[in-house]
């Protein structure tokens, strides 16, 4: 299990200790951290190397790239800096470099949890990849709650949903333990009793929030996801909507047609009303879809992640569910 650190200038002793030449896989955050301190510190402690070049939801591109140079420079840490995007593709570089070395992981968001699991997801070809490998897993994580404040709004509320959604999700999963479901309950709770002073600003409900999310890929790590995010990937892609976003509108329909059809969900149960209370709060809009869209989303799901799920689902009742997502009735 990764070393967990609350402190720049602690987390600052571990690098320094364990690593003399850092890859940072970071966008423009690695500069605001710490005020700019945390960067200068780094910069005289190590010899330091920055890839920026990926997007999000990344291409495999991305991925190459990065391994490449760093098999040039023989990093023995690779730094994460950034969302679930920037974390993914260092883990998937992590993973493709021949040498061993350390991962460091800065989440700025609070949401996908890819600093607590041994999966990266990255696109080739627009097509999503699900990566896994025990070398993904985090030895040491920052966690700086002062980051996600100043996020911008629609940021916040689509990674807080894809935090709920792994719980969700982890909860009902065929492939649910005790273990997971007691970690995603936690994470469950945490969000419901914190998400509206998060998205208000509270720094004291961010460092809950940051927690959860956490917590919520742990579970993750252990379930895997669902039908939920089976379905979000592809429309994540085709209507440039954020991951969370996605995410969010499919659990509510497959959850509410999970119920009418009398499936069991366990846990997750619990919380349906408190889920509801939630997607109306957030208020992420649903997409524009055309029949043609519906087709071609119904048949991009992932069926192997579909089997995680507690019903089976044909790709009838798919295209239905993202008929029933749409913003106007098709």
């Amino acid at each position: 299990m990764a070393e967990i650190f609350h402190s720049y200038k602690d987390f600052l002793g571990w690098i320094k200790e364990n690593a003399s030449v850092v890859f940072a896989v970071t966008g423009s955050m690695l500069a605001r951290l710490d005020e700019g301190r945390f960067l200068n510190s780094l910069k005289e402690s190590v010899s330091l190397t920055v890839f920026s070049d990926f997007k999000p939801n990344p291409d495999i591109s991305s991925v190459i790239n990065g391994t490449d140079i760093a098999r040039n420079i023989q990093p023995d840490l690779i730094l994460a800096v950034g969302g679930g995007s920037a974390i993914d593709v260092a883990k998937s570089i992590k993973a493709e470099y021949e040498t061993d070395c350390l991962l460091a992981v800065i989440p700025t968001t609070a949401g996908s949890g890819s600093e607590a699991t041994k999966i990266a997801v990255i696109y080739k070809d627009g097509v999503k990849q699900s990566l896994k490998s025990p070398k993904m897993a985090a030895d040491a994580i920052l966690f700086d709650p002062d980051i996600l404040p100043g996020l911008p709004d629609y940021q916040k509320r689509s990674t807080l949903s894809d935090a709920l959604c792994h719980a969700i999700e982890s909860m009902w999963s065929i492939r649910a333990t005790e273990e997971s479901i007691a970690i995603a309950r936690s994470a469950a709770d945490a969000i419901f009793a914190n998400y509206r002073a998060y998205l208000n600003g509270d720094t004291d409900a961010a460092r809950c929030i940051q927690k959860a999310a956490y917590d919520a890929g742990r579970a993750i790590d252990i379930t895997a996801t669902t039908g939920g995010h089976a379905m979000a990937y592809k429309l994540t892609k085709m209507k440039g909507l954020a991951h969370g976003h996605a995410c969010l509108l499919a659990v509510k329909q497959l959850w509410d047609y999970m119920l009418v059809r009398g499936t069991d969900l366990g846990p997750a149960a619990e919380y349906k009303d408190a889920f509801d209370e939630f997607y109306g709060s957030v208020d992420l809009e649903q997409p524009e879809l055309s029949l043609e869209d519906v087709d071609l989303l119904a048949s991009s799901v992932n069926q192997e992640r579909l089997k995680n799920n507690p019903l089976m689902l044909s790709t009838a009742e798919i295209a239905t569910l993202y008929r029933m997502m749409a913003k106007e009735n098709l």
